[in-house]
């Protein structure tokens, strides 16, 4: 019964991927090819955040902002999240003229972005 929501399996293996991608040493000089390749983990943060997923985008995938990881059950809906992301992470590195990674949303998970540090270690409470 546990096993039945994919993004329940999915989100360990995309922090995993991501923390490894981030700070891994060994892989710093693959960073940059890495970080295009990485997927925003889903979460009730992530539901919640206005900027990230409008209430029709949300509602269209049978989602809501109370939604929690567990309520993304299958891949397509997974991969029709990220595909809204990846437009979102494009319409912001448009409006920086600067390369925006989807994964660099995971700043906004527990407001990270407002912490002190370098690197998720320092940046995560």
């Amino acid at each position: 019964e546990q096993l039945k929501s994919y993004n329940k399996l999915r989100k360990p293996i995309d922090l995993y991927i991501e923390h490894l991608v981030a700070m891994a040493t060994e892989l710093t000089e693959h960073r940059t090819r890495l970080m295009p390749l990485l997927y925003l983990p889903l979460d009730s943060q992530i539901f919640a955040h206005k900027a990230l997923f409008s209430d029709r985008e949300l509602s269209i995938n049978g989602l809501n902002r109370q939604s929690t990881y567990q309520s993304v059950n299958s891949e397509a809906k997974y991969c029709a999240l990220q595909k809204i992301l990846v437009d979102k992470a494009r319409s912001v590195g448009n409006e920086q003229n600067a390369v925006f990674y989807v994964i660099y949303f995971d700043l906004i998970w527990n407001s990270r972005y407002n912490n002190w540090g370098g690197n998720l270690f320092e940046t995560n409470p």
